[in-house]
């Protein structure tokens, strides 16, 4: 989001995404036999539910100009970060798949939920207590986008490395004639993934002009007019200094 605050998508998409969640998580209730294991599975799914339910509130009361749309907003700033560092923690403990490579797979993508709920909270506070052209809210949309991007590109390449084809076996298995380390293997993933959307990111803002950056926010009219906080005289006289 270009205010600082958690993304709009679609309505469409929002709806999908949502539905499909509901759906596993309906599943994941009916196979829940009391185990530890499964229940993890039941809170993923929920929590998961809980974070899209809020993107199609948020995007019908956005298109029907509701009175409660900022209420909404204000409530996502919070929710979002505890639902994403919940899931977080429990993809760093749960004992998903016990190989080397899957575990550093999965308690990596834990760690980049963490950090992603960390740096949305605080891209949502600089942009309350700075202007939105200062150079702390630019830096604070970037790495709010970064954690986004990596996150996604890694929890893409968890599926292809290492669940991909039955008995979780994926890329991993048939890439290497003789298996790596998976320390040394994941820590090679992980830079280049960093690197990439590092690039992507700054190939992404190059492209995109100011005019563009200004007028983003568009998606969402009432963003800046029900921030969480206004802007502080210092903060502004910061700004423009």
């Amino acid at each position: 989001r270009s205010d600082g605050s958690p993304i709009v998508i679609k309505l469409p998409h929002a709806v999908l995404g949502c539905a499909v969640s509901a759906v596993m998580f309906s599943y994941s209730l009916k196979i829940l036999n009391g185990g530890l294991y499964s229940m993890v599975h039941t809170c993923w799914w929920f929590s998961t539910t809980l974070l899209l339910l809020g993107f199609v509130m948020h995007r019908l009361a956005l298109d029907r100009e509701l009175s409660w749309a900022p209420k909404i907003r204000a409530a996502r700033v919070v929710l979002e970060p505890a639902c994403f560092s919940g899931i977080g923690v429990m993809f760093f403990t749960h004992l998903h798949d016990t190989q080397e490579i899957g575990m550093w797979f999965h308690q990596g993508f834990g760690c980049m939920l963490i950090c992603l709920a960390a740096l949305q909270l605080l891209s949502v506070y600089v942009h309350s207590t700075q202007l939105h052209s200062s150079e702390a809210a630019l830096l604070a949309r970037s790495i709010a986008a970064f954690s986004w991007l990596l996150a996604g590109a890694w929890a893409i390449e968890m599926g292809a490395f290492v669940f991909m084809f039955p008995g979780r076996r994926g890329l991993h298995h048939f890439i290497w004639s003789k298996m790596p380390q998976a320390f040394e293997e994941g820590g090679t993933l992980l830079g280049i993934n960093m690197v990439l959307c590092g690039v992507v990111l700054a190939v992404m803002q190059h492209c995109t002009k100011d005019q563009e950056m200004a007028s983003a926010i568009e998606d969402d009219p009432e963003a800046q007019k029900h921030r969480l906080l206004e802007p502080t005289e210092e903060g502004a006289e910061a700004s423009t200094a």
